[in-house]
């Protein structure tokens, strides 16, 4: 008996010491870390909705001096940013501020009181104090340990503390403005303009009371000297139908050919060959194809004959414009003219090799938005998104009568939650009308204004399924 129970006695030691082993591991983990300095109470995030937030500690339960606070900091992950991100503006109830700014995101009760201050690196002397709520982040780059003090309706203060460190500017990347790289919308003019000779332009009476016909093979032939050798090139599009319904994105049926060099190609509803030229400084013009797409989410393939072979540059979406007709089957009306989307609107070109697709391009707004460049460089179409962030928070002139869609609201986030296609939504907008924008998302046409009328929310298209 005596023996059992020295055996258990030895047993609940061990055990003991196990526990406390694991416990002091416990204690030093990455978790058991997170968890004592992460108070659930609330969370740190930027002011302009950013989805994420930072490792702070707190002095909540334990006794700290400022040196303890900043040796805790060394193992806490911060926000990050660089000189660039922490430009612009953001919106804070009925303000504007300017700059990227940090706030607590209490999730039950709120404190009475905000106190903050920072401090520059680990220089304890060299403390700021902060008058603004939210907090804004410092310009400069460098290291800032921010000590926010809070006091609850208890009585009760408690020091909470994060890091935010500041990058120098990386040119990499910063995406250059259009007025960086000298773009003037009003240098531009619909690629219906520039068209040289027109091959092929699609005609229902192709198919003579016929529907079948569309899909039948049909084959455009032509002459053009595409690269300025002074001798006609032999042009042929051997297209495998002209329906959707008899093309399949497997089916590379279609041929490109110039004199002695073939390409294969796959188009959905092509109805336009032309020659066009893209680039007056150089000895080129393109071959294009118009293609209606398989539900009207038109664009253009481009093709390069360089003297040996024929080349395919790319795919830019949007109509032609100007003086052509861009499709029998297009449909007018719903705000399509004017969605920002990228289908419906007119491709425009500068004649130097720059391009203008709809998607890159908020074009129903005075002045324009210009969000992307498209290039041809080297054999191919090249894309550049630009910075258009110094276009918000301005007021903006309507160019033309539309409808669009509308939900008021007083919450940001919205812009990217789902919306009602429902027809009482609709609204008029009219040329001439101002309107406040203050955000918006260029590739489902979904803008946060603030319309004359003072209502605010979000304006939407409908750009197609």
């Amino acid at each position: 008996m005596k023996n059992h129970i020295k055996l258990l006695y030895l047993v609940s030691v061990v055990l003991c010491i196990c526990l406390v082993c694991l416990g002091i591991r416990y204690y030093n983990s990455d978790d058991a870390k997170f968890n004592r300095y992460f108070d659930k109470n609330f969370y740190i995030m930027t002011a302009s909705n950013a989805p994420h937030g930072c490792e702070y500690g707190t002095d909540r339960g334990r006794q700290m001096e400022k040196e303890q606070m900043l040796e805790e900091l060394n193992e806490l992950s911060g926000f990050v940013f660089n000189e660039y991100l922490i430009r612009g503006s953001v919106i804070y109830g009925d303000k504007l501020l300017d700059g990227k700014h940090l706030e607590f995101h209490f999730l039950d009760e709120k404190p009475e009181k905000i106190e903050v201050c920072y401090i520059v690196g680990d220089a304890i002397e060299q403390e700021y104090r902060l008058y603004d709520y939210p907090i804004k982040v410092p310009e400069e780059p460098g290291i800032y340990n921010f000590f926010a003090q809070l006091t609850w309706s208890s009585g009760e203060r408690e020091t909470v503390f994060f890091r935010v460190m500041v990058e120098e500017d990386r040119e990499r990347e910063r995406p250059p403005t259009a007025e960086d790289l000298g773009i003037d919308y009003n240098d531009f003019e619909p690629l219906g303009n520039f068209i040289s000779k027109t091959l092929f332009k699609y005609d229902p009476g192709i198919i003579k009371g016929d529907p079948n016909k569309l899909g039948e093979p049909y084959m455009v032939q032509g002459k053009y000297d595409l690269n300025s050798d002074g001798a006609a090139d032999i042009i042929e599009v051997s297209f495998k139908a002209l329906s959707a319904a008899y093309c399949r994105e497997t089916d590379k049926l279609s041929r490109i050919r110039v004199n002695d060099s073939e390409i294969e190609a796959f188009f959905h509803n092509p109805r336009g060959v032309y020659v066009i030229d893209f680039n007056e400084d150089d000895r080129f013009k393109e071959l294009v194809v118009f293609d209606d797409g398989p539900s009207g989410d038109s664009g253009i393939n481009l093709y390069r004959y360089n003297g040996d072979e024929v080349i395919e540059l790319g795919w830019v979406g949007g109509t032609l414009g100007g003086v052509v007709e861009e499709s029998p089957d297009i449909v007018e009306g719903e705000g399509l003219k004017v969605s920002g989307g990228p289908y419906y609107g007119i491709i425009k070109i500068d004649g130097r090799g720059r391009i203008l697709s709809p998607s890159d391009i908020v074009d129903f707004l005075s002045p324009e938005i210009i969000l992307g460049i498209r290039e041809i460089k080297e054999e191919r179409i090249e894309h550049t998104k630009l910075d258009y962030r110094n276009m918000l928070f301005q007021e903006y002139e309507i160019k033309e009568d539309f409808q669009a869609y509308f939900k008021e609201t007083e919450n940001d986030t919205e812009l990217f939650a789902s919306l009602s296609w429902d027809e009482n939504k609709k609204i008029s907008i009219n040329r001439g009308e101002k309107i406040y924008l203050k955000d918006f998302e260029g590739q489902y046409a979904r803008y946060l204004v603030e319309l004359e009328n003072g209502k605010r929310g979000i304006m939407y298209f409908w750009t197609g399924d």
